[in-house]
Protein backbone atom coordinates (compact mmCIF):
# COMPACT_ATOMS: atom_id res chain seq x y z
CA UNK A 1 0.00 0.00 0.00
CA UNK A 2 1.54 3.32 -1.04
CA UNK A 3 2.17 6.03 1.51
CA UNK A 4 3.03 9.37 1.16
CA UNK A 5 3.92 11.82 3.44
CA UNK A 6 3.35 15.60 2.83
CA UNK A 7 6.39 17.41 3.65
CA UNK A 8 4.94 21.00 2.40
CA UNK A 9 1.91 21.47 1.96
CA UNK A 10 0.19 20.62 -1.33
CA UNK A 11 3.73 20.60 -2.99
CA UNK A 12 6.01 18.48 -1.60
CA UNK A 13 5.40 14.76 -0.84
CA UNK A 14 7.58 11.55 -0.67
CA UNK A 15 6.83 8.33 -0.51
CA UNK A 16 6.66 4.70 -2.06
CA UNK A 17 5.98 3.70 -5.58
CA UNK A 18 2.09 5.46 -6.45
CA UNK A 19 -0.70 2.57 -7.35
CA UNK A 20 -2.03 2.91 -11.26
CA UNK A 21 -3.53 6.33 -11.59
CA UNK A 22 -1.78 7.94 -8.39
CA UNK A 23 0.20 9.68 -10.71
CA UNK A 24 -2.51 12.20 -11.71
CA UNK A 25 -2.25 13.63 -8.21
CA UNK A 26 1.26 15.02 -8.97
CA UNK A 27 2.45 17.63 -11.76
CA UNK A 28 5.95 16.35 -11.03
CA UNK A 29 7.11 12.88 -10.19
CA UNK A 30 10.86 11.80 -9.29
CA UNK A 31 11.53 8.06 -9.06
CA UNK A 32 14.89 7.79 -7.09
CA UNK A 33 14.39 3.72 -6.96
CA UNK A 34 16.22 1.40 -9.24
CA UNK A 35 14.04 0.36 -11.64
CA UNK A 36 11.94 2.59 -14.00
CA UNK A 37 8.38 1.54 -12.42
CA UNK A 38 7.36 5.59 -12.73
CA UNK A 39 5.44 5.75 -15.53
CA UNK A 40 1.87 4.61 -15.52
CA UNK A 41 1.88 4.08 -19.51
CA UNK A 42 3.68 0.95 -18.95
CA UNK A 43 1.84 -0.35 -16.03
CA UNK A 44 0.92 -3.88 -16.32
CA UNK A 45 -2.15 -3.01 -13.67
CA UNK A 46 -3.02 0.05 -16.04
CA UNK A 47 -2.93 -1.69 -19.11
CA UNK A 48 -4.60 -5.03 -17.76
CA UNK A 49 -7.33 -3.70 -15.82
CA UNK A 50 -9.12 -1.68 -19.24
CA UNK A 51 -12.49 -2.16 -19.16
CA UNK A 52 -14.37 -3.25 -22.90
CA UNK A 53 -12.10 -1.92 -26.02
CA UNK A 54 -14.62 0.61 -27.02
CA UNK A 55 -14.53 2.21 -23.54
CA UNK A 56 -10.27 1.33 -22.91
CA UNK A 57 -9.23 3.26 -25.72
CA UNK A 58 -11.00 6.33 -24.22
CA UNK A 59 -9.89 6.08 -20.96
CA UNK A 60 -6.15 5.41 -22.54
CA UNK A 61 -5.73 8.52 -24.69
CA UNK A 62 -7.35 9.92 -21.45
CA UNK A 63 -4.72 8.53 -19.28
CA UNK A 64 -1.86 9.44 -21.60
CA UNK A 65 -2.90 12.78 -22.18
CA UNK A 66 -2.80 13.49 -18.71
CA UNK A 67 0.27 11.64 -17.85
CA UNK A 68 2.45 13.69 -20.67
CA UNK A 69 1.08 17.02 -18.92
CA UNK A 70 2.77 15.44 -15.65
CA UNK A 71 6.74 15.39 -15.58
CA UNK A 72 8.34 11.94 -15.04
CA UNK A 73 11.59 11.96 -14.23
CA UNK A 74 13.96 8.85 -13.23
CA UNK A 75 17.43 9.33 -11.27
CA UNK A 76 18.05 5.58 -10.26
CA UNK A 77 19.59 4.94 -6.96
CA UNK A 78 21.10 1.56 -6.32
CA UNK A 79 19.41 0.30 -2.53
CA UNK A 80 22.55 -1.60 -1.42
CA UNK A 81 25.46 -0.14 -3.45
CA UNK A 82 27.50 2.94 -3.14
CA UNK A 83 25.42 6.31 -4.29
CA UNK A 84 26.63 9.00 -6.44
CA UNK A 85 26.12 12.57 -7.07
CA UNK A 86 23.75 12.09 -9.77
CA UNK A 87 20.63 11.41 -8.10
CA UNK A 88 21.40 14.29 -5.72
CA UNK A 89 21.89 16.71 -8.63
CA UNK A 90 18.98 15.70 -10.98
CA UNK A 91 16.70 15.55 -7.89
CA UNK A 92 17.65 18.96 -6.44
CA UNK A 93 17.65 20.33 -10.09
CA UNK A 94 14.03 19.55 -10.68
CA UNK A 95 12.86 20.53 -7.33
CA UNK A 96 14.41 23.93 -7.74
CA UNK A 97 12.69 24.44 -10.91
CA UNK A 98 8.77 23.48 -9.66
CA UNK A 99 9.11 24.88 -5.97
CA UNK A 100 11.36 27.44 -6.00
CA UNK A 101 12.34 31.26 -6.87
CA UNK A 102 14.39 31.18 -9.74
CA UNK A 103 17.80 32.05 -8.06
CA UNK A 104 16.74 32.38 -4.99
CA UNK A 105 16.55 30.05 -1.65
CA UNK A 106 12.95 30.61 -0.61
CA UNK A 107 9.52 29.23 -2.08
CA UNK A 108 7.15 30.17 -5.11
CA UNK A 109 4.28 30.98 -4.02
CA UNK A 110 3.45 31.49 -7.47
CA UNK A 111 3.92 28.04 -8.42
CA UNK A 112 1.17 25.68 -7.68
CA UNK A 113 3.19 22.62 -8.84
CA UNK A 114 3.41 19.63 -6.92
CA UNK A 115 6.24 17.55 -6.61
CA UNK A 116 6.18 13.73 -5.42
CA UNK A 117 9.89 12.06 -4.65
CA UNK A 118 9.10 8.45 -4.77
CA UNK A 119 11.46 5.19 -4.30
CA UNK A 120 9.81 1.50 -4.15
CA UNK A 121 9.18 1.58 -0.08
CA UNK A 122 9.31 5.55 0.92
CA UNK A 123 11.79 4.57 3.76
CA UNK A 124 14.87 5.09 2.17
CA UNK A 125 15.84 6.47 -1.03
CA UNK A 126 13.21 8.90 -1.41
CA UNK A 127 13.40 10.33 2.12
CA UNK A 128 17.41 10.69 1.50
CA UNK A 129 16.61 12.51 -1.77
CA UNK A 130 14.18 14.92 -0.09
CA UNK A 131 15.92 15.33 3.48
CA UNK A 132 19.06 16.62 1.04
CA UNK A 133 17.22 18.98 -1.18
CA UNK A 134 15.29 20.31 2.35
CA UNK A 135 18.95 20.71 3.97
CA UNK A 136 20.31 22.45 0.30
CA UNK A 137 17.39 25.17 1.51
CA UNK A 138 17.63 25.44 4.90
CA UNK A 139 14.58 23.56 5.45
CA UNK A 140 15.49 20.44 7.04
CA UNK A 141 13.16 21.18 10.26
CA UNK A 142 10.38 20.06 7.54
CA UNK A 143 11.61 16.81 7.74
CA UNK A 144 13.19 16.62 11.30
CA UNK A 145 12.34 13.14 12.42
CA UNK A 146 14.87 11.78 9.86
CA UNK A 147 18.12 13.90 10.64
CA UNK A 148 19.09 10.71 12.46
CA UNK A 149 18.96 8.65 9.39
CA UNK A 150 20.43 11.14 7.36
CA UNK A 151 23.56 11.70 9.80
CA UNK A 152 24.31 7.82 9.56
CA UNK A 153 23.85 7.50 5.73
CA UNK A 154 26.37 10.82 5.38
CA UNK A 155 28.72 8.94 7.97
CA UNK A 156 28.60 5.94 6.12
CA UNK A 157 30.57 4.09 3.12
CA UNK A 158 27.99 3.97 0.99
CA UNK A 159 27.08 8.01 0.68
CA UNK A 160 28.58 10.56 -1.84
CA UNK A 161 31.82 12.38 -0.04
CA UNK A 162 30.91 15.92 1.32
CA UNK A 163 27.33 15.43 -0.54
CA UNK A 164 26.26 18.41 2.01
CA UNK A 165 28.31 20.90 0.61
CA UNK A 166 27.82 19.42 -2.93
CA UNK A 167 24.21 20.50 -2.64
CA UNK A 168 24.52 23.76 -0.79
CA UNK A 169 27.31 24.49 -3.93
CA UNK A 170 24.78 23.66 -6.31
CA UNK A 171 22.99 27.14 -4.75
CA UNK A 172 25.74 29.01 -5.36
CA UNK A 173 26.55 27.37 -8.81
CA UNK A 174 23.04 27.12 -10.68
CA UNK A 175 24.41 26.39 -13.93
CA UNK A 176 27.13 24.09 -13.56
CA UNK A 177 26.98 20.67 -14.22
CA UNK A 178 28.36 17.83 -11.63
CA UNK A 179 32.05 17.77 -12.35
CA UNK A 180 31.74 22.33 -12.21
CA UNK A 181 30.69 22.01 -8.89
CA UNK A 182 32.73 19.15 -7.68
CA UNK A 183 35.59 21.37 -9.05
CA UNK A 184 34.23 24.57 -7.21
CA UNK A 185 34.67 22.37 -3.97
CA UNK A 186 37.86 20.73 -4.20
CA UNK A 187 38.92 24.70 -4.73
CA UNK A 188 37.78 25.48 -1.88
CA UNK A 189 38.92 22.89 -0.02
CA UNK A 190 42.85 23.77 -1.46
CA UNK A 191 42.27 27.66 -0.49
CA UNK A 192 40.17 27.08 2.86
CA UNK A 193 40.80 23.78 4.27
CA UNK A 194 44.65 22.74 5.75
Amino acid sequence: MPHYAEIIPDRLFQGSYPEPFAFRKFDVVINVSDSEHGSITNDSEFINSRPTRDFADGVKVAMIKRVEQARHFWFPVNETGKWDYAAFFGAKRVMDKFLMFPGATMLSPELKTSVLVHCSAGAYRSVLITYGWLLSHGLEHLMSCDKALWDRFVEGPRAPKDIRRFLLAMNDYPTYCIGGILGECRLYDQMYVK
